[in-house]
């Protein structure tokens, strides 16, 4: 599992969580916004992230975060 804190949200993610991989996304006060699937920046539950939360998982992805 990991976790970040990242722009006034936190990042979850699990390395055996089911497909599509995913990261589950918070706001600062931890309530849950949703699943936003790695390979088109998606929520799993339909709609479109925020743009900051999409840029932090990019540089999650880039970094080598996730």
């Amino acid at each position: 599992m990991g976790r970040k804190r990242r722009g006034g949200y936190f990042f979850m993610w699990f390395k055996r969580d089911h497909q599509p991989r995913h990261v589950h996304v918070f706001d600062a006060g931890n309530r849950f916004l949703g699943r936003v699937r790695l390979d088109n920046y998606l929520y799993l539950e339909g709609g479109q992230p925020p743009a900051t939360v999409v840029a932090i998982i990019r540089e999650f992805q880039q970094t080598g975060v996730l």
